[in-house]
């Protein structure tokens, strides 16, 4: 089966290359968002052969939303641009899509933050989040982007939409699993860089609850 990565970003050059890295091999085809990137990000991004798209920001639930859609796959793997799939969870994806389940909708995987160049172990652990879905899923309007910005969420419900077609998949609940392995996160460099991104969350959380 076919695997689509898509990845939305803005001035990400500081962690966009491992974020290829960690996909090559693996996506069939690479999908980036980039909201207005004046640094390097455009420029690794194509010389790895993605395919970039120029939006305007609609913030993070609207804009990962476009960038489901943009997939053309059979599967959507969701990273961000400061996320890299660590070698476990490359070959966890690969199983999952070599056996291509027609009883399963979705996987979630679990994502570690990285610090200071070591993961967290014991800091925000398991900290699963769905994040590989099913194109058709997408199209049908099953699988989507939900939550309170800047706290997105992806979902696949089938209640009070339509079932899907495949027999095998049509229940009122979706059948989603765990991936063994690790979705890798630098969201920080330092605490004051941490601080600085707590400031911006509060403040976008606030202005979406208002």
């Amino acid at each position: 089966m076919s695997l689509s990565v898509v990845i939305i970003c803005k001035n990400s050059q500081a962690t966009i290359g491992r974020t290829l890295a960690s996909v090559a091999g693996l996506a069939t085809e690479i999908v980036a968002l980039d909201s207005g990137s004046t640094d390097t990000t455009i420029a690794q991004l194509e010389r790895e052969g993605a395919r970039v798209e120029r939006i305007e920001w609609q913030g993070h639930i609207a804009t990962k939303q476009l960038a489901l859609e943009a997939a053309r796959c059979d599967w959507i793997l969701s990273i961000d641009s400061d996320e890299s799939v660590e070698t476990d969870l490359a070959e966890a994806v690969r199983d999952f899509l070599t056996r291509d389940d027609p009883t399963i909708a979705a996987a979630r995987v679990n994502r570690k933050t990285w610090y200071a160049g070591r993961p967290l172990n014991y800091t925000w652990q398991p900290e699963l989040r769905l994040r590989l879905v099913r194109r058709v899923d997408v199209e049908a309007g099953l699988a989507t982007w939900g939550g309170i910005n800047p706290h997105d969420k992806l979902e696949v419900t089938y209640h009070g939409k339509r079932q899907p077609s495949d027999p095998a998949r049509a229940r009122n609940t979706p059948v989603v699993i765990d991936l063994p392995g690790t979705l890798r996160h630098d969201s920080f460099t330092d605490m004051r860089d941490h601080l600085a991104n707590n400031l911006r969350h509060a403040e976008v959380s606030a202005q979406s609850l208002a």
